[in-house]
């Protein structure tokens, strides 16, 4: 009766020796053939799976010198991996140049990130990983690099959304933004030129404005008012747009108007909030509440009393009758 429990721990024991003794061979070749690069904590119960497992062996045995081999391998997978490896081991390397050789690395690979499984580009994945580990400067070389090679990444429209680029950059920015690029309006925007705002107002001329954000958020960092005219011209489009979708969906619209800080502008919010009553419970809720995220940061801005005052009185409104219908 003993028997059967301790061939059971026996059995195991002999896989655990087993995945201990393979070599870096090995588990290079198992991960190649891996579905997924996975975060450690992954699925429902935050488990590690057994790619990651995998993983952590074939980190603890590749030398540094391997990894940084690796990061040139056949498989999306391992290359990505290697990467990681080389960012958890803390490994002295030419960052830079590791980065550099991936900016134009475009295979596919599906990442799981907690419940979430995405396709990416391997260049993407290893920018995120690599990023942290660059000085300011250093990201600022690869953003022009991302930007001057027209890199077909993410990374690259991510360096346009979030970085104050060079003064030497603006010639190539406004070069793409005049070309109808939305998201090299916003780093144009970030320069504050007077000469460019015709720039602007053309990226918020497009055929559906709320597909997208960038051209809102290129108008809300530059907020000159000849902005605010184009913006206030969206109001058919954005009152079509709520007969199928949710109210939050004009919150960059909202926010780049809030942004001129301007009598227009409050009056504008205060006309359109009052004139706006969507058919059920949940989307009046989203529309105040998208409505209060955007006048947040204007709290002391007197050109927004009377929409505040409207907000406070479709919220007042919206809880009382939330009371009656729990009594």
């Amino acid at each position: 009766m003993v028997l059967r429990p301790l061939l059971g721990v026996a059995f195991a024991f002999g896989l655990a020796s087993s995945a201990a003794g393979q070599s870096t061979a090995e588990l290079t070749a198992q991960l190649a053939k891996s579905a997924t690069v996975d975060d450690a904590m992954v699925g429902d119960d935050g488990a590690k799976s057994e790619t990651y497992r995998t993983y952590e062996r074939w980190r603890d045995r590749a030398t540094i010198a391997e990894l940084q081999d690796f990061t040139r391998h056949q498989s999306p997978v391992v290359r990505c991996y290697a990467v990681r490896a080389l960012v958890e081991l803390e490994a002295n390397v030419d960052w830079p140049a590791i980065l550099q050789g991936f900016l134009r690395d475009t295979a596919g690979v599906r990442t799981f990130r907690g419940c979430c499984l995405a396709d990416e580009k391997v260049g993407d994945v290893v920018f995120d990983e690599v990023r942290p580990r660059l000085g300011d400067e250093q990201v600022l070389d690869v953003a022009e690099a991302l930007i001057r090679g027209r890199s077909p990444l993410y990374a690259r429209e991510w360096a346009l959304r979030n970085l104050r680029l060079r003064d030497g950059m603006l010639h190539v920015v406004r070069d793409l933004a005049r070309a109808g690029d939305a998201p090299a309006g916003i780093a144009l925007a970030r320069y504050h030129l007077s000469v460019d705002v015709p720039v602007l107002v053309d990226l918020l001329c497009g055929d559906e404005p709320f597909d997208e954000n960038a051209q809102f958020l290129a108008a809300a960092e530059h907020a000159d008012p000849r902005l605010l005219k184009p913006l206030l011209q969206l109001e058919a489009a954005a009152t079509r747009r709520l007969q199928h979708d949710h109210p939050s969906r004009l919150r960059f619209w909202l926010q780049a108007i809030a942004a001129q800080q301007s009598e227009p502008a409050g009056a504008f919010l205060a006309r359109f909030l009052g004139a706006t009553h969507p058919d059920n419970d949940f989307a009046e809720g989203d529309l105040l509440a998208t409505m209060a995220d955007t006048l947040k940061p204007y709290g002391d801005v007197t050109a927004f009393a009377a929409v505040r005052a409207e907000l406070a009185r479709r919220q007042a409104a919206r809880q009382q009758q939330g009371e009656r219908r729990r009594r």
